[in-house]
């Protein structure tokens, strides 16, 4: 396993997880074979053969057609590998069945997406790289040095040119031992914490009206709810923090 030199984020250092990847197909503790637990939970595991296998499935495939009158009770969900021919082709067999249920989306990408677009108008960001450029890093909720670590060279090369790298997380992380600031909040109060920062912006006059006025939606609304409901000793006081 090694990495792409060519690539300006990595630099040819791939990260823990890629490296351990040919463990996938060497590990001694990698399943070959289809293995049956009889008695669900025992945690006794045999191996069969995949003759057996494909019999076992089809009976309760069939089970679940005669008791229901349909395939509705196969439920199909998947979320990993490399999405190539093999991965897509169990849908194709799936659909041939009639209707089952599918799991829609993906445990984690429709998220991130519907957040950043309720949040920043758009899902497009900056490169990594860019991080270099700028004078104030705000960290909330992540710790690239556990899990982008590519992204932290870019982080402490800022900090080398004078940036300030604020880190926001109820837990002590590796990269929030290494912040300038460290805002320890508790858990759940991040809302609350993001409303009374808009609300001290407002006071101190620091909205970009232009902004607000030509690109945001709801602002005036948003501006009323804050100054009649929001104050940063209010936040302060959810979140853990001193005001």
């Amino acid at each position: 396993m090694e990495g792409a030199p060519e690539s300006t984020f990595t630099h040819g250092t791939p990260c823990v997880k890629g490296l351990s990847y040919p463990r996938r197909v060497y590990s001694p503790d990698r399943i070959k074979y289809p293995m049956a637990q009889d008695v669900r939970g025992s945690g006794n595991w045999r191996r069969i053969s995949w003759e057996e296998a494909m019999q076992r499935i089809a009976a309760k495939m069939l089970e679940i057609k005669k008791k229901d009158g349909s395939m509705l009770g196969l439920a199909l969900t998947k979320y990993s590998g490399k999405f190539g021919v093999l991965n897509y082709a169990v849908e194709g067999m799936m659909s041939s069945l009639g209707y089952t249920t599918r799991f829609a989306g993906t445990p984690c990408w429709p998220a991130g997406i519907d957040a950043q677009n309720y949040d920043m108008g758009d899902m497009w960001c900056n490169d990594p790289e860019d991080m270099v450029k700028a004078k104030y890093i705000i960290i909330w909720g992540a710790n690239p040095a556990w899990c982008s670590m590519h992204s932290m060279k870019y982080i402490y090369q800022a900090r080398e040119k004078g940036a300030k790298v604020v880190v926001i997380d109820p837990l002590l992380s590796q990269t929030a031992a290494k912040a300038d600031l460290y805002l320890r909040v508790r858990p759940g109060s991040d809302g609350a914490l993001a409303l009374g920062m808009a609300r001290h912006l407002v006071d101190k006059g620091l909205v970009d009206q232009d902004f607000v006025n030509n690109d945001a939606h709801g602002y005036p609304e948003f501006e009323a709810y804050l100054r009649n409901n929001v104050t940063v000793e209010w936040a302060a006081e959810i979140c853990g923090l001193s005001a």
